[in-house]
């Protein structure tokens, strides 16, 4: 079967606290009673699954960077959950992206980013899949 949508960018997995009170200071803890969970995220991981959902493509590749870590292993097991082939160049030396959203009630969302392995994504990787 043809690959009909090949998907190359980021690849990070999310770790989300909603509902937040506030934000701490320094030093303080402050209890939480909305979720704090876990999600793949990134442009190539979004759009993948989105293309599938949307069932117009059947076939998607995502393509993109990651450590050799348990945060790739959840973007390769939630993408292989939707029939997603996935390409993951490692980069042993740096871990998978994360990006740690704080949302606190009634404000507009906080972004910490961690790049991780997303910057070592290499041209000549990605002309190795889709060739």
């Amino acid at each position: 079967m043809k690959t009909l949508a090949v998907n190359v960018g980021s690849f990070t997995v999310d770790i989300i606290a909603y509902d937040l009170p506030r934000i701490a200071r320094p030093g303080e803890i402050v209890y939480v009673e909305g979720p704090i969970n876990l999600h793949v995220g990134g442009h190539a991981v979004n759009v993948s699954i989105d293309l599938v959902k949307l069932g117009r493509v059947t076939n998607v590749a995502a393509v993109g960077a990651a450590g050799d870590d348990v945060f790739a292993k959840i973007i390769k097991d939630e993408l292989s959950r939707y029939g997603i082939k996935v390409y993951t160049q490692v980069v042993k030396e740096v871990g998978t992206a994360r990006n740690v959203i704080l949302v606190v009630k009634g404000e507009d969302r906080r972004f910490h980013i961690y790049k991780g392995a997303n910057p070592y994504l290499k041209a000549s990787f990605i002309l190795d899949v889709i060739s």
